[in-house]
């Protein structure tokens, strides 16, 4: 029995609707095995290695846990710790704060130059997060930004970058 507009049923019907072999997935799967490969070597060593000690020519490599007390058990590590999260905590905060005005200026006000604003709000988006990181970079050395050098007269800062970077001769 034939219904209008599809084919009749035997079993050859299965064989003759099966899709050509296409070899983009061969080339995808190659492309996932390889960044796998490359990303969970590496990994799977360094954390092996980190509960050995170092081996020398005298000595051979013993499992321990020193590693990781070392690394996690002192009290500059939790200062560390302390600070990473009021960093992050205060730039999530600020963020917050700023974009939810810039939004609700552009949005609910009646803003001169609101579709410059609106254009300017995508830069972040397109500029890489290193010219960033370069950029507050060079602005912290005391070698290189005037506007750093004017906050520091008078008021006792001291770049944090002072030690770290030297930029030119």
């Amino acid at each position: 029995m034939q219904v209008a507009g599809y084919p009749a049923m035997n079993a050859a019907a299965p064989f003759a609707q099966r899709r050509p072999f296409d070899w983009k997935w061969v080339v995808i799967g190659l492309c996932v095995v390889f960044t796998i490969y490359i990303a969970v070597v590496p990994l799977a060593f360094l954390l092996w290695q980190s509960f050995f000690t170092p081996q020398t020519a005298a000595k051979a490599a013993e499992f321990t846990l020193g590693n990781y007390t070392s690394a996690y058990g002192s009290r500059e590590t939790l200062r560390l710790f302390w600070n990473s999260v009021q960093f992050a905590v205060g730039a999530s905060l600020f963020a917050f704060v700023l974009g939810t005005a810039l939004a609700w200026m552009n949005e609910r006000t009646n803003t001169p130059f609101k579709t410059l604003f609106f254009a300017l709000s995508i830069i972040p988006l397109i500029i890489p997060g290193i010219l960033f990181t370069v950029a507050w970079i060079l602005l912290g050395s005391p070698r290189s930004a005037s506007s750093t050098s004017r906050c520091r007269t008078g008021s006792g800062w001291k770049s944090p970058c002072s030690t770290s970077i030297r930029c030119g001769g």
